[in-house]
């Protein structure tokens, strides 16, 4: 399966991304394709300009989130410069 890039354009807001035809907004989960056809899921941030992927790392604080959700401040995440050439999707497979 491919996927799409990030679509520039305008609506009554100003500027404003698309990806397979609906609007894109900070925060929204999309899924980056990876060499061999995989596919990543994370974050979209920065739009519209520099547009950042976040991911969600795992690790030893998952026992402690699961004990107690407000216990850390922030989750890790690995955070990566989407160039413009990369392909997404929207999560579950849907272009």
């Amino acid at each position: 399966m491919t996927g799409d890039r990030l679509q520039p354009g305008l609506d009554p807001g100003g500027a404003r991304y698309s990806l397979a035809g609906r609007p894109v907004h900070n925060g929204d989960a999309v899924e980056v394709r990876l060499p061999g056809g995989a596919w990543l899921r994370g974050r979209l941030e920065g739009l519209p300009g520099r547009t950042t992927l976040h991911v969600r790392l795992g690790g030893a604080w998952e026992a402690i989130l699961a004990a107690d959700p407000d216990a850390l401040p922030r989750v890790p995440e690995l955070v990566a410069d989407l160039p413009a050439r990369a392909e997404l999707r929207w999560p579950g497979g849907a272009t």
